[in-house]
Order: structure tokens, then sequence, then C-alpha cells
């Protein structure tokens, strides 16, 4: 029974050792970079290094993190800074695009926002067109219906009048013979 449990335990332990050793936090991630710049001495591997936390700030400016990586290279750049400071030139870059795409976003969202105000607007402004059409179309029906009302009206006296001359006229015409 013991064969089995020991190596079972230890193996659930190195399980659970290389899992949480596997995960990086931000902070460990930019302490690497500035630990691996600062201790650097052939050129050839700082350059690398420089290089590759280029493309971990291109790779935060991908992911939208434009306030992580500002932090990041303010983080390094004191260390490049002293180390080598002729490959600093490599962070104008991203700094450039963190400005240009985080501008963007904004006027992404403030587009959207505005779009979304002009369609609500647009909506209301269809809305009280189609209010008022129903108000008028309501008063030219009952326009309409006082005139025909007016004109059946009107046609009934002309008919009972007609009818009235008619009864006279025959009454008289009797009355002669």
């Amino acid at each position: 029974m013991n064969k089995i449990v020991i190596p079972a335990a230890v193996m659930m332990m190195s399980i659970f050792a290389t899992a949480c050793s596997g995960s990086h936090s931000e902070a460990a991630h930019e302490r690497s970079f500035s630990e691996k710049i600062e201790n650097c001495t052939d050129t050839d591997s700082l350059r690398s290094y420089v290089t590759q936390a280029k493309d971990y700030a291109s790779k935060l400016v991908d992911e939208g993190k434009y306030q992580e990586a500002n932090a990041f290279i303010d983080s390094i750049s004191p260390v490049l800074e002293a180390k080598a400071p002729a490959l600093m030139g490599a962070f104008v870059a991203v700094r450039d695009r963190i400005a240009v795409e985080k501008t963007a976003a904004e006027a992404k969202e403030k587009i959207g926002e505005a779009a979304d105000s002009i369609s609500d607007k647009a909506g209301k402004a269809a809305d009280a067109v189609q209010d008022a059409a129903g108000k008028l179309g309501d008063k030219a029906q009952e326009a309409v219906d006082k005139a025909t009302g007016s004109v059946k009206d009107a046609a009934g006296k002309a008919v009972d009048s007609a009818r009235d001359k008619a009864k006279d006229l025959a009454g008289k015409a009797a009355d002669k013979l």
C-alpha cells in the first residue's frame, strides 16, 4: 500500500510545484527584464534583451493594456538609460504606438457614443413625425366626416325640398282638374 501512496503523493506535489512555479506575475516579468539588462555584459545579449523587452511592451499594446505598457517602459527605462542609452530609441516607436492606439480607441468609443446619440435622436424625431402625421390624419378624417355629413344634410334637405315642391305642384295640378 505504501508503494502506491508515496509515489502518488510525490507526483501530486511535483505537479503542484510545477503549476505554481510556472505562473509569473507582470511585476516579476518586468523585474526579470530589468535584471537581465542590468547584469548583462555582452552587447549582443543586451540587444537581444532590449528586443525582448520591446516585444513584450508591444504585446501589451496589442492586448490593449496601454497603462501597463507605459508602466513597463517606465520601469525599464532607468536601467536601460544607465546601461545602454543608445538602445532607448527602440521604445520610442512603442510609446508613439501607445499614444496613437489609445487615441484611436478613445475616438472609436466617442464615435460609438455619438452614433448611439444620433440614433436615439433620429428615433425620437421619427416618432414625433409619426405622431404629427397621425394627428393630421385624424383631423383630416374629421374634416372629411364633417363635409360628408354636411353634404348628406344638404342632399337630404334638397330631396325634401324637391319632394315638397313636387307635392305642391301635384296638389295645384289636382286642384285645377
